[in-house]
């Protein structure tokens, strides 16, 4: 980080954060670690592969740091995704894709349209399932920026609070992409 606290290199079109503050309590242990390499490196490699520039990690265990992405302390721990959003939002003035850490199998194709379809419809962007948006992957345009702590200051915690009135939302092409995984396989 520089001395004014915000990361280097703000020169990308979208920058990416990977959430991985959750506590993981349906999962029962740490969602952002499981697998290898860990799920949120899989998720910090396909932001990065689709283009988002630069690819950060909010909250989480601190050995995410030496995965070679920075890693910035949420403000709020325990407080929800939306929160992470808002600590993101103190270090990015660019257009952001925030994704969870749980989406293992996300392809950086999903994440370039979800990217195309927030600059083309001027508004926030999220996939839908069968009519339900899939909030634990969002394109922010820049003009959005402030938005997750303007809602906080309401008492609001839900990313739906937070976006839902201005979200485009996009078919998922392929729903498995974008499937987030709460709960270990039975």
């Amino acid at each position: 980080m520089s001395s004014d606290g915000r990361l280097p290199s703000d020169s990308g079109s979208f920058s990416g954060a990977v959430l991985c503050g959750g506590t993981s309590t349906r999962m029962g242990m740490d969602k952002a670690l499981i697998g290898e390499p860990p799920w949120a490196v899989r998720v910090a490699r396909c932001l990065d592969d689709a283009g988002c520039e630069p690819v950060s990690f909010v909250g989480g265990d601190p050995r995410l740091a030496e995965e070679g992405w920075p890693q910035i302390p949420d403000d709020s721990p325990g407080s929800g995704p939306l929160a992470a959003v808002a600590t993101f939002e103190r270090f990015r003035r660019t257009p952001m894709v925030i994704a969870a850490c749980d989406l293992p199998n996300l392809t950086p194709d999903a994440v370039r349209r979800l990217m195309d379809a927030a600059l083309e419809a001027e508004a926030c962007a999220v996939y839908e399932v069968d009519g339900v948006p899939q909030w634990s992957l969002i394109a922010i345009p820049s003009q959005f920026h402030g938005r997750a702590t303007e809602v906080l200051a309401t008492g609001s915690r839900s990313m739906k609070a937070g976006f839902g009135g201005l979200a485009h939302r996009v078919a998922a092409g392929d729903p498995s992409a974008i499937a987030d995984i709460d709960e270990p396989a039975g």
